[in-house]
């Protein structure tokens, strides 16, 4: 199996069927190699992605840290939930937050490339780790959470979700330690 390529609609590159995260070789010892190249013209810098992972995790926080209600309550810009969330789902709103700066931050904080892609791998996880979170709202029937909008962002997520999974080599991470 040759390398993965993402392919943008007009792009010359040839398509692949699945992203670089779900695609596995086996290498000479038997070992599992996620590839994760793309073509020349679609690589994204590190320092851009750095960016980017603090401005959309930090950006979250913040907004968080500041008004759980305000920022995704039923009468924000972003409704995500149909009723107001009581004092403790503003404790948790908040501390969600706390950890998406805890997140972003180190991103805009690292010195040069190898802490780049070293902090990015808390995105990764952090992606990983929500993404189902947001299924499951999405299909959620008790009425509390707006199925449009959590549905709109688990597929919207699977963009930065795979651009820092990519670019942390979070997964090329985990399986070089099982394998050696």
């Amino acid at each position: 199996m040759g390398d993965v390529i993402f392919r943008a609609p007009s792009h010359p590159c040839p398509p692949t069927p699945l992203p670089p995260f779900l695609t596995t070789v086996k290498t000479e010892r038997g070992g599992a190699h996620f590839h994760t190249h793309h073509c020349k013209s679609l690589k994204m810098d590190i320092q851009k992605v750095s960016l980017f992972s603090a401005l959309y995790n930090g950006g979250f926080g913040v907004q968080l840290l500041a008004s759980p209600n305000g920022a995704f309550g039923p009468n924000s810009m972003m409704p995500y939930f149909s009723e107001e969330g009581n004092d403790l789902a503003q404790f948790f709103g908040r501390a969600f937050g706390s950890g998406l700066l805890a997140i972003g931050l180190p991103s805009l904080l690292a010195e040069n490339d190898a802490e780049r892609e070293f902090s990015l791998i808390g995105s990764a996880i952090g992606a990983m780790v929500i993404w189902p979170i947001m299924i499951m709202n999405a299909a959620s029937t008790t009425g509390m959470f707006k199925k449009a909008m959590w549905t709109g962002q688990a597929a919207f997520h699977i963009v930065p979700m795979t651009i820092f999974i990519v670019k942390s080599k979070i997964l090329d991470r985990i399986f070089k330690k099982k394998s050696a």
